[in-house]
């Protein structure tokens, strides 16, 4: 929705990883589903495979250890939605 205010919602966290922080370890998004505070689910996007939802142990375990230093790596939930009305001031909309 173009326009809509950038805001906190309790049940997403945002984070922007700032190019200092270097190379991510994959290129590709994906989504860590949670419940309990427990990764149970992950969601992939490859270019062969299109998106793809796997819940293996063993499947949701590398992005988790991924998971963990990139956001300590990241800025904050609040500098990263300022970050992002920034941007998004900057280009107009």
């Amino acid at each position: 929705m173009e326009g809509a205010p950038l805001r906190p919602m309790a049940h997403v966290t945002l984070y922007v990883l700032p190019y200092k922080a270097g190379a991510a370890p994959s290129h590709l998004p994906l989504t860590l589903l949670a419940l309990d505070g427990k990764p149970q689910v992950v969601y992939a996007e490859t270019p062969t495979h299109g998106g793809q939802v796997d819940e293996a142990p063993d499947v949701v375990a590398s992005p988790v250890g991924n998971f963990d230093p990139l956001r300590m790596a990241a800025l904050p939930e609040a500098e990263s939605l300022e970050l992002m009305r920034k941007i998004r001031e900057d280009h107009g909309r």
